[in-house]
């Protein structure tokens, strides 16, 4: 599969390491130092992890040391690398006021500048904002919402063949989620495949539905329709991923008797429901689903992060044939709970590696965990542990790498320093 994707790339002209696989002789440090910007710079220690997955394929891989992470004073909000290898996101950097917010814009040196787009400001309606942009194989994606906590919420995807300007509405949808938003592949044909989930969180609950484009996001059709078996509970789509190693599409729906786990592999004509294990020690009687809301495909395992309260947080692994069989990969000394703590789209995932952001919600633990992974997902470690101001999602999931080796996580609120309210880069580990 590797190797079919790798030639489809280079026939296109575009750099392999944009589709998130390996190519040699990629480096580059972060800069010391940030042009007319304030910087800080944090090391966190590794933290052993607690319950290691052995797999027979690959040998456990240790990370050299923990992320270094810089800080730049700049309005950025990364969403995805595309697939010229730069890092697209939105600025809502109050210091150009040409731009202003809801502008797409991308990054090539790790944020130092940032080219910008089309903004969106006028475009969409009011209340809307931008929540994940992209360059996919046809041109770029800008996918947008309003607040789905209120009812009548809706949202857009946007595409054009430029970035700053020609952008037109190609689908209207009812809300979503960062997590409800797939991580941009190539499909057989080389195309991007992205899934986009509908998602909101008020009662009653409007139809949602699961779109996709096997085109880079030029067309779209619903591929699926939300459970709703409960209407005083939310219907909405969690992790939502395409999986290029068996050419099939894994779905997660909450909540509570609205929860489903299911996967198609004829391009969503039909859907294959995976059982409940009601049997394994990890589950309880009451426990459903367990509601993944980030879901990574490797060659011989899914690594996910559970969305329900009876099961630990952190970061699972399933069989990749079916869906079931979990096991604990990864959680944290501090024992928190799915769904007050879990993984955050959008995540890193280049080859045998993968960055995951693991963020707390309601738990009280006032932290980020940096999860990552060098073995495809036979062993994770602890990367990083990045304190936050109260509880609740004080930062973004993660984003790269770029072609120099990058990724950024974006701190939100008022995070206790050197975080703050910056975007936060670092040189992916090396794994030995």
């Amino acid at each position: 599969m590797r190797s079919g994707v790798s030639d489809v790339a280079a026939a296109a002209g575009v750099p392999v390491k944009a589709f998130g696989f390996k190519t040699s002789g990629v480096s580059g440090a972060l800069p010391t130092a940030f042009p007319k910007q304030g910087s800080t710079t944090v090391t966190a220690a590794i933290e052993a992890p607690r319950i290691v997955v052995k797999t027979t394929s690959t040998a456990p891989r240790l990370p050299a040391s923990p992320l270094s992470w810089r800080g730049l004073d700049r309005g950025f909000y990364p969403h995805s690398v595309g697939i010229d290898g730069a890092i697209y996101g939105h600025t809502d950097d109050p210091t150009t006021p040409a731009t202003g917010y809801r502008t797409l814009a991308w990054t090539t040196d790790g944020g130092i500048t940032l080219q910008l787009g089309q903004n969106f400001g006028h475009l969409v309606d009011e209340g809307e904002y931008v929540l994940w942009t992209g360059r996919t194989t046809a041109g770029f994606v800008v996918i947008t919402s309003s607040d789905v906590t209120k009812p009548g919420n809706w949202g857009s995807i946007w595409f054009s063949t430029s970035a700053t300007a020609g952008f037109t509405k190609v689908r209207k949808i009812n809300g979503t989620d960062e997590l409800s938003i797939s991580h941009p592949k190539p499909g057989p044909d080389g195309k991007t495949i992205l899934l986009v989930g509908e998602y909101s969180t008020d009662i009653p609950q409007p139809v949602h539905s699961l779109w996709m484009s096997r085109d880079g996001g030029l067309t779209w059709s619903n591929i699926k329709t939300a459970k709703n078996v409960d209407h005083k509970k939310n219907a909405h789509f969690h992790g939502t991923e395409y999986d290029q190693f068996r050419n099939r599409i894994w779905s997660s729906q909450g909540d509570n008797d609205n929860s489903m786990w299911a996967f198609s592999d004829d391009w969503g004509i039909s859907w294959t429901n995976v059982p409940i294990p009601t049997t394994d020690p990890l589950y309880q009687a009451d426990s459903a689903y367990q509601q993944p809301t980030l879901i990574i495909p490797f060659a011989d395992r899914l690594a996910v992060t559970p969305d329900r309260g009876t099961f630990a947080a952190g970061i699972w692994t399933l069989n990749s044939s079916d869906g079931t069989t979990p096991r604990v990969a990864w959680a944290s000394v501090a024992g928190e709970r799915a769904p007050f703590t879990y993984g955050r789209a959008p995540y890193v995932h280049d080859g045998d590696e993968a960055i995951v952001a693991i963020v707390d919600r309601t738990s009280g633990s006032n932290s980020v965990y940096i999860v990552g992974t060098g073995d495809s997902g036979a062993s994770w470690h602890l990367l990083s542990k990045i304190p936050t101001a109260v509880t609740g999602t004080e930062g973004s999931g993660i984003v790269g790498p770029d072609l120099a080796g990058r990724v950024m996580w974006r701190s939100w609120g008022n995070n206790p320093e050197p975080y703050g309210h910056r975007l936060m880069v670092a040189d992916k580990p090396t794994w030995v």
